[in-house]
C-alpha cells in the first residue's frame, strides 16, 4: 500500500479487507470451522458428506444460512 491511502479506501473498506471473516459472521451464515472438518475426517467411517449433514442441520438449529444458500442464490 501507498501512502496516502487513496480516498476509497476508509476505515471501513480496511477493516473489511484485513478482517473478512467478520463480514462473514454479521451476514447472518454459519461459519464453517475447517479444523473441526480436518480433525473429523482423520476418524474412520467419517466422510464430506456426514459432514456437510452435519453443518446443513447445525445451521438449521441456529436458524443462519448455510454455505449452500451462498452457492445456489
Amino acid at each position: 500500500m501507498k501512502c496516502p491511502l487513496d480516498e476509497e479506501m476508509t476505515d471501513t473498506w480496511m477493516e473489511d479487507f484485513l478482517y473478512p471473516e467478520k463480514k462473514l459472521e454479521a451476514s447472518g451464515r454459519c461459519m464453517i470451522d475447517f479444523d473441526y472438518l480436518h480433525q473429523e475426517l482423520d476418524k474412520q467411517y467419517v466422510t464430506l458428506t456426514l459432514l456437510h449433514e452435519e453443518y446443513v442441520r447445525k445451521s438449521q438449529e441456529q436458524r443462519k444460512l448455510s454455505d449452500i444458500h451462498r452457492t445456489l442464490s
